[in-house]
């Protein structure tokens, strides 16, 4: 049986949205903060956002503003749920939880590759309107 590479926890180093026409956008800035963990029962978790996060002024979890809750939103990813290593390129997450509703019940594809202590994680092209990108993800093994 081939090891599992994924198993243990990642740092994300980078986050970068690439379209076709050559540009490309940092959704979380360029300094974004991030965890995944695998483990060797195929569960994962994983958590990416922004690293200038505003507070809320009330203090209080319930208590944001409308604008401080969608800044909030837009600015923080998590989920979790089984994995699988389809192949030498594939990893198949399937959400059971995410703090995007849209995500529950289906599946993330990702395409990987590994080198040294760092692992890369393509999305295939997706479709937001009538525009199509793939994201890059970089992490960095941690434990």
């Amino acid at each position: 049986m081939q090891e599992n590479k994924f198993v243990g926890t990642w740092k994300l180093l980078s986050f970068v949205i690439h379209f076709p026409d050559g540009t490309i956008m940092e959704p979380y800035g360029d300094n974004p903060m991030g965890m995944a963990m695998f483990d060797e029962n195929n569960n994962f978790v994983a958590q990416l956002m922004k690293s200038d996060r505003k507070e809320f002024d009330a203090n209080n979890q319930l208590g944001g503003t409308p604008d401080e809750i969608k800044e909030a939103f837009e600015g923080y990813t998590a989920y979790y749920g089984t994995y699988e290593v389809k192949d030498d390129k594939t990893l198949v997450n399937r959400v059971e939880g995410s703090l995007y509703p849209n995500w529950i019940g289906g599946e993330q594809i990702r395409y990987y590759e590994f080198y040294d202590n760092f692992c890369d994680l393509r999305t295939p092209p997706t479709k937001a309107g009538d525009i199509e990108y793939t994201g890059l993800l970089k992490w960095e093994r941690v434990a």
